[in-house]
């Protein structure tokens, strides 16, 4: 008798979450749905490539597949590819009027790695919040487009900033939803929005137009994906039980969204915003208790 293998259940080496079937699958519906558009791919393992230099990476669609049903897999890949082909269609910021730039341009934070790979002397104006980057982008209907040193050089670079910082705060933070989880609790603001978790980068605006008053010790927050961010105010009632509820919640975020940002969980002592967790090598997370916090994380869950 032959020995046969079984590709139902044996998982992909690159979407570990996928069967090699399943996998197969999203690179050919992936590299179809290109082609719709007169854009010629093959399937390179986690990337779609057309042999000129232009790249189409598939973990945020594979991110996005997670939570639907298989039967609707090629709308949800159709739609993410024709968003992908539009904004290559968008003007790049270089093309734009200094006006329409400074119009359209806002602050975001990114992971350090977006940029690693990208020539040093492209982002030298970015700043750091905590352990991410903070650049400035130009947002369209479909996408935004990041600027560069050369873009930057355009505008007065005080300008720039204020004006790109106004533009997000313009756009407000979005309505806060209380969660209670495991005996802690916080607040979650998830949208649509890919500037969403940048508030993390002004916590005491964000406080503000919340109408959240912070007291001494300031508050945790995370931005696990471009599109989520959580808060929990720092008072009297605060126990490890918030923090440990934060975490798990934002870890799961992390995972799930198609726009992973960070996996930390951050302390705003209402001066600066430091990530007080780490991972060990099996990515298993710990709180760092800072002295200050440590009577607030010495108290058990209420019950």
């Amino acid at each position: 008798m032959g020995i046969r293998s079984n590709r139902s259940k044996e998982h992909d080496a690159f979407f570990p979450s996928l069967t090699v079937r399943q996998a197969e699958r999203l690179r050919r519906l992936s590299v179809e749905a290109l082609a719709r558009h007169g854009i010629r791919t093959q399937a390179f393992g986690d990337v779609l490539k057309d042999g000129h230099g232009l790249e189409f990476g598939l973990d945020n669609v594979h991110r996005r597949l997670a939570a639907v049903p298989e039967r609707r897999w090629h709308t949800v890949i159709r739609d993410h590819f024709a968003q992908m082909v539009a904004a290559l269609q968008e003007a790049s910021p270089s093309e734009l009027a200094v006006a329409e730039l400074l119009a359209r341009c806002k602050v975001k934070l990114c992971p350090p790695d977006l940029m690693a790979d990208s020539p040093q002397e492209h982002f030298t104006y970015r700043r750091s919040v905590a352990d991410l980057d903070l650049a400035i982008v130009v947002d369209s209907s479909t996408s935004v487009a990041y600027l560069r040193d050369s873009d930057v050089a355009r505008v007065d670079r005080d300008v720039l900033w204020a004006t790109a910082r106004a533009n997000l705060l313009e756009s407000g933070p979005g309505r806060p939803e209380q969660v209670v989880l495991g005996g802690g609790s916080y607040f979650a603001l998830e949208s649509d929005s890919v500037f969403q978790g940048s508030w993390l980068a002004y916590p005491n605006e964000l406080a503000g137009r919340l109408g959240f008053v912070p007291g001494p010790f300031g508050a945790l927050l995370s931005a696990p994906a471009s599109t989520a961010l959580n808060i929990h105010l720092i008072g009297d009632g605060t126990t490890q039980a918030d923090g440990a509820a934060m975490l798990a919640a934002s870890l799961r975020q992390y995972a799930r969204e198609p726009r992973p940002l960070s996996p930390h969980l951050y302390w705003w002592d209402r001066t600066d915003i430091i990530a007080i967790t780490a991972f060990d090598d099996a990515h298993r997370p710990s709180i760092n208790v800072p002295p200050e916090l440590g009577e607030v994380f010495s108290r058990e869950a209420r019950g």
